[in-house]
């Protein structure tokens, strides 16, 4: 009976984690800077055509606060009278400057933003990397043995860049993070040009590294832009 439990309990945990891994493969957040001290926290960039997550500014949903964006003329784009700051989109790419000010206060048991910068410098990049790991694909099947001597990864981007521009992106400034219990697995760029432009691309990367059995794993990918696309692998290794 004891035995009985214990397998169903471990089936229900496996179709747990594929059900959760099913609905947020594939999500995209930005890299949170600390907020604490310097100059560098405060601030940001994002791809044109994106909006700021209200975490990123140490924000909450249900705060009020007067905001103002203004361009690198110091002209006024938008403000609190337009829109909610999280629903503007960034549409041109640029330097802008975020001002905050009169931050409703929180009840004592509540967040204290007291130290929350007042202003932050908003860098809109003019390219776009999307990363489609639904369609992500390996050489071999993940597995312990397999991982010790290597495999390669692919996976399909897309390149959106601003008004046809004919920039390029470092394919080595694309990071690739490898994270589960146990393991300690490298992936790195595989044999392949290094400048990637406007369209559909197909990447390579060596997978190779040391892992225990029976664990799970996600895969980060890390753009230039700071933007996270991560896939969590369904099966166990």
């Amino acid at each position: 009976m004891n035995n009985l439990m214990q397998k169903l309990t471990s089936s229900h945990c496996k179709l747990t984690f594929f059900f959760l891994s099913f609905i947020i493969i594939g999500s995209t957040v930005f890299a949170q800077s600390p907020l604490s001290q310097g100059n560098e926290q405060n601030k940001l960039q994002i791809p044109f055509n994106h909006h700021l997550d209200l975490n990123q500014l140490g924000l909450h949903v249900t705060d009020t606060f007067d905001w103002e964006i203004r361009d690198s003329n110091n002209e006024v784009v938008v403000n609190q009278s337009n829109e909610n700051l999280d629903a503007y989109s960034f549409s041109i790419p640029g330097t802008y400057s975020l001002s905050i000010s009169n931050i409703a206060e929180k009840q004592p048991s509540e967040c204290n933003h007291s130290r929350l910068p007042q202003s932050f410098e908003i860098t809109v990049s003019n390219y776009e990397v999307k990363f489609d790991v639904l369609n992500l694909s390996f050489s071999n099947s993940l597995t312990t043995e397999n991982l010790q001597n290597g495999l390669f990864l692919d996976v399909p981007v897309t390149i959106n860049m601003y008004s046809n521009s004919t920039q390029t992106i470092d394919f080595n400034a694309i990071k690739v993070m490898v994270q589960g219990v146990g393991c300690a697995i490298s992936a790195t760029p595989a044999g392949q040009d290094h400048t990637l432009t406007s369209g559909q691309h197909n990447l390579r990367f060596s997978l190779k590294g040391n892992s225990i059995k029976q664990s799970y794993i996600m895969i980060d990918f890390i753009d230039q832009n700071g933007a996270i696309t991560t896939y969590y692998h369904p099966q166990t290794l």
